[in-house]
């Protein structure tokens, strides 16, 4: 009973050194690391992508191609293991997929809460500091070396709980964490950028 007790106690105090440690940081800060994205008008990367469907232990594998154009215009291609392209900007949302296109507009949408998730996930794609603090409570996380976590501000109607992002030696974003709200996980790894700057 005693060595079970104090095993107990082991096993508590080995999780409690693994969670990670979260400090609230300020707007200035987050834009100072984030200083590599306010010169440039467009971005494109590669990613390599996991879903995790935790009910079903099952992983699903994706890779493509993204641009960010600024003002807040994203264009999303997977192509394997099949195509689909997703592109959003602050009017309308499209879907292309097995050759058939949805449209949706952003104005037509039925619930504030979808517009309002919908200004969160430009605010990340855009990766404006003070447009992420009207959405989202920010956290550096120090397990991570230049790791972020972003929590919806409640209302916000996010499919997400939770987003860890990392940034690399250069100051761009190369891995995100998501924790849905389903309990499901992705992570998506990004290649190296090509960066187009803004004109003077």
């Amino acid at each position: 009973m005693l060595l079970a007790l104090c095993f107990s106690f082991i096993q508590l105090a080995f999780a409690n050194d693994l969670q990670p440690l979260l400090k609230p940081i300020s707007e200035g800060e987050l834009s100072q690391k984030l200083r590599q994205y306010q010169s440039i008008s467009s971005l494109e990367a590669t990613f390599k992508q996991t879903k995790i469907i935790r009910k079903m232990d099952v992983l699903i594998n994706s890779e493509g191609h993204f641009k960010v154009t600024r003002p807040r215009h994203l264009s999303w291609q997977v192509v394997k293991p099949s195509s689909i392209l997703v592109s959003m900007d602050d009017t309308e949302v499209k879907i292309v997929s097995d050759g058939e296109t949805q449209a949706y507009k952003v104005s037509d949408l039925p619930t504030d809460s979808i517009a309002q998730s919908l200004r969160g996930l430009r605010a990340l794609l855009d990766l404006d500091a003070h447009e992420l603090y009207l959405h989202y409570d920010v956290f550096s996380d120090t397990n991570v070396k230049d790791g972020f976590k972003f929590v919806p501000k409640k209302g916000e109607g996010s499919p997400f709980k939770s987003l860890l992002m990392s940034l690399d030696h250069s100051g761009y974003v190369r891995k995100v964490e998501i924790e849905e709200i389903s309990g499901d996980d992705i992570k998506i790894e990004f290649g190296l950028p090509k960066v187009t700057s803004k004109k003077p």
